[in-house]
């Protein structure tokens, strides 16, 4: 792998912006240097790639997201700046594929995975499955997912997950209160903590599926690691608040699948951007426009809004996650994040550079990447070029120029 330097150009290293124009220096896969002098690449004769008018910043992360088998969806992904995703349910066969498939392979982004969630017998996701595709194959899956009923069938799941190779465990908690379906089956709280107590003992984080406020507060009390979705049923409340506070637990908001969950025009709106210009194809443009459809009247997305500005206010973490995936209507890998950092900035009173952190070096020590998410010597080169200034203008993140994974330059057009 051959050394580079990335010279002239404003650096937002994943926490701030450096002063004037720096110069970084990759080798063998990690930052080795970091300069303000524009001479950096010269005094040592290597390769020199010009940024001028350019912001360096960390690649991104998705924290949530379903990759299936989707693999040309995957590597759209990476063509707009993200190269890590965090797969939060998926068959073990798929999992197991698209992980090796991500370490293999410098076209896609690193992809970690929870496997199967801890579903119960009839409950979520099998509605939602069901109610997005008529595939036999992907039907017929569904006989397989677990069902969770006691707390010891709880700790064998987690074991049997691990020894498969799952990164973290996820919950499901859905009866559906506040969507289109029939009421379904949820775990308890006591089946939920066990989960919990089991993924703790294999030094596991949990995040737990929740729409609405009730169920939210259920999983947090029994100590879950972090929320998958901003619950939309309802205003927030203070007991909210305190219970993240309880066991400093973190949200993953998903305000875009939210706002396809509602059939809002929000994705269809950016869509029609210049911005999203940069990073959709025709078939993830058709996918991004098509929402869901399924919460149930009296829900608001602006419940979500100011539950997550009132989160951040109070110091609860956030972290970009989008539940994109190749058939999750009202999302598109890699291009929902450029949207979700967005909604942070004009909905829930973000700074673009926290918007930033939230996808960057927040989500890694969140999401225990000590590796990445940062611009600093020795770490993993996953880096993303952008022309303009996204720490002033969050719409500027789409001007995507370059992409490296791991210093590896990726081919993103």
């Amino acid at each position: 792998m051959s050394a580079f330097v990335i010279q002239n150009v404003r650096l937002f290293d994943g926490f701030r912006v450096h002063d004037g124009p720096c110069s970084v220096q990759v080798s063998e896969g990690k930052i080795e240097r970091i300069e303000s002098s524009s001479s950096l690449g010269t005094a040592n004769r290597l390769s020199v790639i010009d940024g001028s008018g350019c912001t360096l910043l960390p690649s991104l992360i998705d924290a949530h997201v379903h990759v299936f088998r989707g693999v040309d969806e995957v590597k759209r992904a990476l063509a707009a700046g993200v190269t890590t995703l965090f797969d939060m349910h998926n068959t073990p066969s798929n999992a197991t594929y698209m992980k090796d498939l991500s370490r293999q392979s410098n076209e896609l982004p690193e992809v970690f995975s929870a496997f199967h969630a801890a579903t119960v017998d009839g409950g979520w996701p099998r509605a939602i499955v069901r109610h997005t595709t008529d595939d036999p194959t992907i039907l017929a899956s569904l006989a397989d997912y677990p069902k969770l009923d006691t707390p010891r069938s709880a700790f064998e799941f987690v074991a049997k997950n691990k020894s498969m190779g799952a990164d973290f465990i996820k919950l499901m908690q859905e009866s559906a209160e506040c969507l289109t379906f029939q009421e379904l089956p949820a775990p308890s709280k006591e089946l939920q903590k066990a989960v919990i107590d089991a993924a703790k003992e294999h030094d596991l984080l949990t995040f737990a599926h929740a729409t609405n406020l009730r169920e939210t507060l259920l999983v947090l009390d029994a100590g879950v690691s972090a929320m998958a979705h901003q619950f939309f049923d309802q205003a927030h409340t203070e007991e909210v608040i305190a219970s993240y506070k309880k066991t400093n637990a973190f949200v993953v908001p998903t305000l875009t699948a939210i706002s396809s969950m509602m059939g809002l025009g929000t994705a269809k709106t950016w869509a029609g951007s210049a911005q999203a210009d940069k990073l959709l194809t025709d078939s993830s443009r058709h996918l991004l426009c098509d929402c869901m459809r399924i919460s149930s009247e009296g829900c608001s997305v602006q419940y979500a809004y100011r539950c997550v500005k009132a989160l951040k206010a109070n110091g609860i973490d956030i972290i970009c996650g989008t539940d994109s995936g190749p058939t999750i209507h009202g999302t598109a890998l890699g291009a929902a994040v450029h949207l979700e950092m967005a909604l942070y900035v004009e909905h829930c009173a973000f700074t673009p550079v926290e918007a930033l952190q939230s996808a960057t070096s927040l989500s890694a020590k969140r999401l225990r990447l000590a590796d990445r998410g940062v611009i600093a010597s020795g770490k993993r080169a996953d880096l993303l070029l952008v022309r303009g200034n996204p720490t002033e203008d969050i719409k500027d993140s789409t001007n995507v120029e370059k992409v490296w994974k791991a210093g590896h330059l990726c081919n993103v057009h």
